[in-house]
């Protein structure tokens, strides 16, 4: 059995005391440099420890890219993409994400081409006229996805114009 209990958290962490315990048969004849020997044990195995795990996958991303708990809308490597952006499109903190940002096409719609193998977290796609106030971009006008877009997704993705002026689109990361 393995039972976790939460003993403390921080910002980026949280921490279980963790038990495990499981049962043990063992029955094994082998050869110890020329003399037969045998070992024989019966009963339970136990280990108790703490273990430490990032809050989300974005955290556990930015312990590994060196920039712990950095937040989402910060650029870190200062390319114009947002760290949370870039963790989505599972690129590391030195990569210049700008290749992998949305193309605006000559009819005002635009065009994305997802990440292979996928998209590492939640993406959810706004429009909006006054760049104050944004709803989600409405299913119609998402080709090749769905608003939110689920971890995972990938290929492309276009997002039919309303037609109007001065729409807004912006993609916001959901970790």
């Amino acid at each position: 059995s393995v039972v976790l209990t939460p003993v403390g958290s921080d910002a980026i962490y949280q921490d279980y005391q963790v038990q495990v315990s499981f049962p043990i048969d063992i029955d094994s004849a082998f050869d110890a440099g020329g003399t037969p020997a045998t070992i024989r044990a019966t009963g339970t195995l136990q280990a108790v420890g703490v273990v430490r795990v990032p809050k989300s996958e974005y955290l556990a991303w930015t312990v590994a890219e060196g920039i712990p708990g950095e937040p989402l809308d910060d650029d870190h490597n200062k390319d114009g993409v947002p760290n949370g952006l870039a963790w989505a499109l599972g690129l590391k903190r030195q990569d210049n994400g700008r290749g992998k940002l949305p193309k605006v096409l000559s009819n005002r719609e635009f065009e994305w081409q997802l990440p292979e193998p996928g998209l590492s977290g939640r993406v959810r796609l706004q429009v909006s006229s006054d760049l104050i106030n944004w709803t989600d971009v409405p299913a119609a006008r998402i080709q090749g996805g769905t608003n939110p877009l689920p971890k995972g997704s990938r290929g492309l993705l276009k997002v039919i114009s309303s037609g109007l002026n001065g729409e807004f689109i912006r993609v916001k990361i959901e970790p």
